[in-house]
């Protein structure tokens, strides 16, 4: 029993790197790839975010932008790893992050 509680959690974040929505609906220039929305993606940018309403760090106007999608599309994605195992939420997590990532999820240059 140890031994599978090991093997399941070792491969857990393996499921979180799996895509979960057909990269052909993303249409755009300069798409952002599925990976870039993780949690320590989206921390980064809280900090960095954090640093500059502090006074320590400068920061484009651009990057603003960049981070909004970036903790969005973390959310949007950690709803979906949330939802998995619940088949009356799975669907509708799975579609709203894949709008999302069909919509918004493009690099702001």
């Amino acid at each position: 029993m140890k031994v599978l509680s090991l093997v399941c959690l070792f491969l857990s974040p393996v499921a979180y790197v799996v895509d979960i929505c057909p990269s052909a609906e993303q249409r755009g220039y300069h798409p952002m790839p599925e990976e870039t929305f993780t949690t320590a993606n989206a921390l980064a940018n809280v900090k960095s975010l954090q640093g500059y309403f502090e006074g320590k760090q400068k920061l484009d106007p651009e990057f603003i932008l960049s981070a909004q999608i970036i903790i969005e599309g973390a959310f949007l994605r950690n709803e979906v790893e949330l939802a998995n195992g619940k088949t009356e939420y799975l669907p509708d997590a799975i579609k709203q992050f894949c709008n999302f990532m069909a919509t918004k999820a493009y690099y702001v240059h």
